[in-house]
């Protein structure tokens, strides 16, 4: 699995398409398949939920203020990222989308939308969007504790650090993706799907579902 991060003045200059088919164009390079991308289309599911025409690969589109991501696997997969801020109607938007067990551990703006962003990622994964949301509990997965926690994320000895690799551009051999590393941790699993935490960076939430059982490899634009 990839994860394309475009943040800060990338994110308004690059369009949502650009940035789903420069991750694309990794994806197949990393394959060793570039010429897939010939008649690569993105289309949308009967929930709405966009994908490929005539490639191999799913993937998955977030965005929000300052930042947007792409993950892509082989599998069917979803991400989410929220930027963390305060909301002035929290309790009644965590009374209607989260069991009562997930409430329990919230305390801070930070664990709501660590929280949010982690179901989210699975209702994207499923197609089901946020009405599915009280369909299923995150609150008593192995490392759900972690995901509401003051001190944010796991210490550093919880996380797996991944190092992106730089590959060219299409059509350029001098022009590498930027590298970049970020932090992963391990949520649990959802009736056999993985749920992973990411760690984007100062001020947001962000997790992806599914994906197989690829490793996974940061890419930043």
């Amino acid at each position: 699995m990839i994860i394309f991060i475009c943040s800060g003045k990338n994110d308004e200059n690059t369009d949502s398409e650009t940035l789903i088919l420069r991750c694309l164009e990794v994806y197949a390079s990393k394959k060793g398949d570039p010429a897939a991308l010939a008649n690569v289309k993105i289309a949308r599911n009967s929930y709405g939920k966009p994908f490929f025409e005539n490639f191999y690969a799913e993937f998955s589109l977030s965005h929000t203020r300052g930042m947007k991501i792409v993950a892509a696997a082989e599998s069917a997969v979803g991400a989410d990222v929220e930027f963390i801020r305060e909301l002035p109607n929290a309790d009644g938007i965590a009374a209607r989308f989260f069991t009562v067990g997930e409430r329990r551990g919230i305390k801070t703006k930070e664990d709501f939308f660590r929280l949010w962003a982690a179901k989210e990622a699975y209702s994207k994964y499923t197609s089901l969007g946020i009405a599915s949301f009280k369909t299923f509990d995150i609150s008593g997965l192995p490392a759900s504790r972690r995901v509401y926690s003051e001190y944010g994320y796991p210490r550093t000895d919880s996380f797996n650090t991944l190092e992106a690799s730089g590959l060219p551009t299409a059509g350029s051999e001098r022009a590498p993706f930027g590298t970049a590393s970020f932090r992963t941790f391990n949520i649990g699993a959802i009736n056999g799907t993985r749920l992973i935490g990411l760690d984007v960076g100062a001020g947001y939430a962000a997790a992806v579902a599914g994906g197989g059982g690829e490793n996974i490899e940061f890419y930043m634009l």
